[in-house]
């Protein structure tokens, strides 16, 4: 699954740490049993099992319980992969919806009053948060013509807070001694009360080289769009932009 992972500026819109596509549940950590059926013709299928997610037993770890399916079909040119996944909250998970006790305007914290930002303000009362019981259900696809490789993938995250829906397509080549990648990634926060939500647009594009002996040059660059639900109405989109060279040395 191509995860459209690409680095950005400014707000995130979304889990993980830059809202990328995700293929988990917060609940597929630790200790877990993963099964492969017998193979049918091209198509791959899997079930797994975790009991709890910070193998410090049930009554400690965030999630328990975590069960999930998956398929992979291969073809010569076409490989598609989906997958569902639900986790358990436990006491230490679970949401907490509504006005915190400290207020909207302040929180105080050792004699000092903290200002709270809009974000956290319209995240408290709306229920932005991601929290409690988790399922996931993705899909995703790989296919090659010539040179080029396009990837889709689609992922729904649900929970007792809020849900998250991201899809993504990307396109990678290489020309002479380039490689060349291409990546958008739209992402859509649906919060828990009166249908607010955060919406975000993503596009980023790379160059990688060898420079010889052993030196790659790699350039990226991403601009993103995001409207908050936490800015005034009409006023909500910002834009930000992101700009990277590196050099790797190998020895």
């Amino acid at each position: 699954m191509n995860k459209f992972d690409v680095d950005i500026t400014g707000n995130k819109v979304g889990p993980g740490a830059r809202g990328r596509l995700p293929t988990e549940t917060s609940g597929s950590a630790g200790m877990g049993i993963l099964w492969n059926a017998p193979s049918v013709g091209n198509l791959d299928l899997y079930v797994s099992w975790a009991p709890n997610s910070g193998n410090a037993g049930l009554d400690t770890a965030d999630f328990e319980n975590t069960f999930a399916v998956g398929a992979v079909m291969n073809t010569s040119a076409l490989t598609i992969g989906a997958g569902y996944e639900a986790a358990s909250a436990n006491a230490s998970a679970a949401c907490s919806l509504g006005i915190a006790a400290g207020g909207l305007d302040h929180t105080v914290t050792s004699g000092s009053i903290v200002e709270r930002s809009a974000q956290s303000i319209v995240s408290t009362v709306y229920g932005g948060s991601e929290c409690g019981d988790e399922t996931l259900a993705y899909i995703g696809a790989t296919f090659s013509a010539g040179d080029i490789t396009f990837n889709a993938g689609y992922s729904n995250l649900d929970t007792d807070g809020a849900d998250t829906t991201i899809y993504g397509v990307a396109m990678d080549t290489t020309v002479g001694e380039y490689d060349l990648g291409l990546t958008y990634r739209q992402n859509e926060k649906t919060y828990v009360y009166d249908k607010v939500k955060d919406e975000q647009s993503v596009l980023g594009v790379s160059l990688g080289t060898s420079l010889g002996d052993g030196v790659d040059l790699g350039l990226q660059f991403s601009t993103n769009e995001a409207d908050l639900a936490a800015e005034a109405a009409g006023n909500g989109k910002t834009n930000n932009y992101f700009a990277e060279a590196s050099l790797t040395v190998g020895f």
